[in-house]
Formats: C-alpha cells, structure tokens, sequence
C-alpha cells in the first residue's frame, strides 16, 4: 500500500472537495494542462478588454503628450471628453483658447469634435483625427470644416490609422474630389503602430512617422 502511495503523490494530485464527498486522483499532466488552459482564458481575456476604443483613446492621450513636449495645448474632442474626466481636464487650456478664437458657432461645433487639436497663441497648429474604426470620411469632413473656416491660415492635419487600414486612407486621400480640392495635399497620415502606445516611455519623432500620399 506504501508503494502504490508513493507512486500516486509522484504521478497524481488527490483532490479533496471543499464541501465533502469523495477524495480524487488525478494526474499531474492533466492537471497542468488545465492551469495552462486557465492561464491563456486569462490573457485572452486581458487581450479582449483591451477594446477598439481603448486603443483609440491611448493614441489621443499619446498625441496630447507629443503637443506637450512641443509647447502645444492640446483640446480633445467633445465627444472623448465625456468619455473620461481626465480628457476633459487636459483639454481645459486648449478649450478657453479655441473659444477665444471666436470662430462661427457652426463651424466651432464642428471643430470641436475633431479629436485632437494642437493650440498656441490662440492659433490651431495641428489637427488629428483616429481612426480606429470610425469612416475616414468622417475625419475628412471635419478637416474641411476647420480649412473653412481658417481660410488663408497653415494648419497641419492629420489622420492617424492603424496600418491596417493605411490602403483604405491613402484611397480616399486620393479620390477625385479631395484632389480636386487639394485635401490629398494638405492632410498627411500617421499610423498607430509608430506611436507605440503600448510603450508608455517610448521617444518619437513625430516628424519622420508622418506620412504623405503625394
């Protein structure tokens, strides 16, 4: 009987239930198996909760952090800023200068969801918009809206894509009527995967992630 012990603790687990009932061996392989099995559960799991949204508002906050770095205020669309208090307090410089900017109400409605925009002096230097899911179209659209209503003035903008939508941007970049009316040239592009919002301490250089259809 001692042997048959010492052979089961050395190829088996014994179970005891927490609400009694009988004591069961099982073998350490398939016991093993299960933990691995829960372990990726976890991180599938981990993996799901990072959702489209999240990673869309990691890259705005990433853009928040590079305006910084280059002395912008930043303000954050409207839309994100009810998402999160902490968007609405990083937007709250950028958002008393847009308002002195005295922009049509109209247009400041729209300006105003663009999702990140890049102020000094009162003056819209950059404009951003992510694109994790959303239509490109949308992002375009709003672009138009701020080049109306800043007539004259040198904003850059930029839509920022994950690379596997970078086919679909440059498409619509280049359709006949944003040609025509020279958004192809004055929106650039910038894909997520350059931002490395995964890497919270990483140093980029904006300038040479920014790209060009022509």
């Amino acid at each position: 009987m001692g042997e048959i012990n010492r052979v089961l603790n050395r190829i088996a687990i014994l179970e005891v239930p927490r609400k009694g009932g009988r004591k069961v061996w099982r073998l350490k392989e398939i016991v093993e198996k299960q933990k691995l099995l829960l372990a990726v559960e976890d991180a599938a799991k981990q993996v799901l909760g990072f959702s489209e949204e999240s990673t869309h508002d990691l890259v705005i906050r990433r853009l928040v952090e590079l305006g910084a770095q280059r002395g912008y205020q930043a303000h954050i669309g409207r839309t994100e800023q009810k998402k999160y208090t902490e968007f609405k307090r990083l937007s709250a410089a950028g958002s008393e200068q847009l308002r002195k900017m005295k922009l049509p109400q109209t247009g400041l409605d729209r300006v105003a969801q663009i999702d990140v925009l890049w102020l000094k002096h009162r003056a819209i230097a950059s404009a951003f918009e992510v694109e994790k899911t959303t239509t490109i179209d949308s992002g375009i659209s709003r672009f138009r809206e701020l080049f109306a209503c800043l007539q004259g003035l040198s904003i850059e903008a930029y839509l920022v894509v994950p690379e596997i939508r970078e086919s679909k941007a440059k498409e619509i970049l280049l359709s006949p009527a944003n040609v025509r009316d020279s958004i192809s040239k004055k929106v650039g592009y910038i894909l997520f995967e350059d931002l490395k919002v995964e890497q919270s301490s990483a140093q980029i250089e904006l300038e040479k992630v920014i790209r060009h259809v022509t």
